[in-house]
């Protein structure tokens, strides 16, 4: 749980949850390869690879803001 202040959710505003994401992808996915094609959604930023002996190394990435999904790669 998580507490809220109340002044920060009042005025209009409110508090909505997502689960397993909230669009349609058929008109969202063109939309992200549109954002992306125009220099507008930084895709290297989001998602970095690293190989699994750098795991310590993905952790701190993500903790900084380095990058927001490392994928560990194990294996060849």
């Amino acid at each position: 749980m998580h507490p809220l202040d109340m002044d920060h959710v009042g005025f209009g505003r409110g508090i909505k949850g997502v689960v397993m994401g909230d669009s349609n992808p058929q008109t969202f996915v063109p939309y992200l390869a549109a954002l992306h094609a125009q220099g507008k959604l930084p895709y290297g930023r989001f998602v970095k690879f690293y190989d699994f002996s750098d795991i310590n190394q993905a952790i701190a990435d993500s903790k900084s803001g380095e990058v927001i999904r490392p994928i560990l790669r194990m294996g060849s």
